[in-house]
């Protein structure tokens, strides 16, 4: 049985029309931005858990800065009684000796606590860098994304014209 030349030659439309749709929804799926889009998305969760250690890492350092800053302020003021207590005279030979003796062991303790505040700091400054790194550096993911998010859809979109 034979179909009618009219009725083949719909089937033949609907048939191209089919590898048409075929070939436009190959061409979509195909958009280099896809791979580029999936390869900046699996960065970022490392990028995201490094950050959060990074800044973890500078919370602590800064609380060891502040309890090493109490430290030396401690210090400070015993120094400042002790010098104190010379300076008022009242103070008996031993008395005084042991006071003088207690002046170098606190400049001695004063000086190691601000060496270890200068290390902290130093860390700190270190480790502040690190976040700023990564954070441009998740910044500049997100933007390069955007703009390859709306170069693909701008593609689909012409795409999408040619299906209608």
């Amino acid at each position: 049985m034979k179909a009618d030349p009219t009725q083949q030659l719909l089937l033949l439309d609907v048939q191209t029309c089919d590898i048409k749709l075929s070939q436009i929804q190959h061409s979509i799926a195909a958009l280099p931005e896809h791979e580029q889009i999936a390869e900046l998305e699996s960065r970022e969760p490392g990028l995201r858990a490094e950050l959060a250690s990074v800044e973890a890492e500078a919370g602590g350092l800064k609380q060891g800065a502040e309890r090493v800053d109490v430290d030396v302020e401690q210090v400070r003021a015993r120094v400042s009684k002790d010098e104190a207590a010379i300076a008022s005279g009242a103070l008996g030979a031993k008395e005084l000796e042991a006071m003088q003796h207690e002046l170098v062991s606190l400049a001695r303790r004063q000086k190691e606590l601000e060496d270890e505040e200068l290390e902290i700091l130093q860390g700190l400054e270190d480790v502040q860098t690190k976040v700023k790194g990564l954070r441009g550096e998740l910044d500049e993911i997100a933007a390069v994304k955007a703009g390859l998010v709306a170069s693909r859809d701008a593609k689909v979109g012409e795409f999408q014209a040619q299906m209608r």
